[in-house]
């Protein structure tokens, strides 16, 4: 399901955390993250720097393609 937001409805507060956790990274990542953070959501990207970082920072939960099937997997066996 997809689901867009307006960059207003995001608070302040959030796009300042999120431009702290990528300004060293790649600040275009910005709107991701925050948008990420805002809904409280994971963040799958293949982008290894900006998935070194969001681990790093442990918010918001990051995954990048192997980390998903494998927990694609995981759920299958339950």
């Amino acid at each position: 399901r997809l689901r867009f937001i307006q960059e207003e409805l995001i608070a302040l507060d959030v796009l300042r955390t999120a431009l702290h956790i990528v300004e060293d990274v790649d600040a275009d990542d910005v709107d991701f993250v925050s948008l990420a953070l805002h809904l409280d959501a994971g963040l799958w990207t293949g982008d290894k720097p900006l998935h070194a970082a969001l681990k790093k920072s442990g918010h918001p939960p990051v995954f990048n393609t192997s980390e998903l099937l494998q927990l694609h997997a995981e759920l299958m066996r339950e």
